[in-house]
């Protein structure tokens, strides 16, 4: 990834570092003005150990989200935090509020836990100086997760607390009604914390209100693109003229196809057997490397899905969104009657979005 690198991988999700992640200890170095060498190296102990904490919280996320059949495609840390992508939400707003719930819920543990500790220790709940040493470490960190449970839990959609408000709403509304109004309270909240961060120069806080403010817009767009779709089946929206390629020709064919047509991608036969899908990217694959000559056998690829023309446009929307697939050849008595790729999909829900 050209913006955030792989650093790991729990649970079968793998864990990304935002190349923003990297400003973090810059930051804190400036930050620490005339504070000796050893209290800086605590400092960034403290910010390292609190990320730590935000990765675990958003692990809270991502496997209660499992436990309803939705998987976390990674985790992804920036400087303003964590975020964990779910392929797509729970199907229940009493589920969705218990996945948003459930990352705050891992920082109450955590402050609980060493609460507990410094209880057991003799040692006071709250540091006695603003400087960050040995002794005051686990009163920083325990406060902050503090500070993460109530920032998470300010209703700003889509942070965790204007997911929460929005499966609230949810219970009594459709989701897209719900969505619309944890959307406005969200953009509401983001352009008064933007003000008050532009005011005071904390310019942290501003890019989180305009990451509020632009992703709550975004999360409203899709859900309006997804209740598009419902009751619609795959042949409202499948391509039934089309153009198939055989696993036998050459590139140069579908290099040809392609410019004549206009068509991106194409199902790939082995005489009358789907064997594979030849996308637009390999076709430029082949372009770039100059091997036009090469079989389409060599550039298709064999990870493909099918559908039946009776299948929900939801499960080809789903496909597309989760496994990143470019052509869905629909399929039916064994033969490809029809493509569906994602412009396709896109058009019908333009068409669907002009029709209401």
């Amino acid at each position: 990834m050209f913006k955030s690198f792989r650093i790991g991988q729990l649970f079968s999700i793998p864990i990304f570092l935002h190349w923003s992640f990297l400003l973090l200890p810059l930051i804190v170095i400036y930050r620490s003005g005339e504070n000796e060498v050893i209290n800086v190296i605590w400092e960034i102990g403290l910010v390292g150990s609190l990320f730590f904490c935000v990765l675990l919280h958003e692990y809270g996320h991502a496997l209660s989200a499992r436990r309803y059949g939705v998987q976390t495609l990674d985790i992804i840390l920036s400087v303003i935090g964590g975020v964990a992508r779910l392929t797509r939400l729970p199907e229940k707003p009493q589920q969705e509020f218990i996945v948003a719930a459930a990352g705050p819920v891992v920082n109450v543990v955590i402050a609980v836990i060493l609460y507990a500790f410094l209880w057991i220790t003799g040692s006071s709940f709250f540091p006695t100086s603003p400087i960050i040493n040995g002794s005051s470490f686990l009163q920083f960190l325990a406060f902050a997760n503090i500070i993460l449970v109530v920032f998470n839990l300010v209703p700003a959609f889509p942070m965790d607390g204007g997911r929460m408000l929005r499966a609230g709403l949810n219970m009594k509304l459709s989701r897209v009604r719900a969505t619309f109004i944890a959307m406005i309270v969200g953009q509401v909240l983001a352009v008064l914390a933007a003000g008050y961060a532009l005011y005071f120069g904390h310019y942290t806080l501003l890019f989180i209100a305009v990451f509020v403010f632009v992703s709550a817009g975004a999360e409203y767009r899709g859900i309006k693109k997804e209740a598009l779709i419902t009751n619609h089946n795959v042949k409202d929206a499948m391509k039934q003229q089309f153009y198939i390629v055989q696993q036998s020709n050459n590139m140069d064919y579908a290099i040809q196809i392609l410019t004549n047509s206009g068509q991106q991608h194409f199902p790939v036969m082995n005489l009358m057997e789907l064997s594979g899908v030849l996308t637009h990217q390999q076709i430029l694959k082949a372009i770039s490397e100059k091997n036009t000559f090469a079989l389409v056998s060599e550039y298709m690829t064999k990870n493909f899905m099918v559908l039946s023309p009776n299948d929900s446009i939801r499960s080809a929307y789903q496909l597309f969104q989760e496994n990143g697939y470019e052509l869905i050849p629909i399929v039916e008595n064994g033969i490809v009657i029809g493509i569906l790729d994602k412009a396709s999909l896109n058009e019908f829900l333009q068409m669907q979005a002009a029709r209401k």
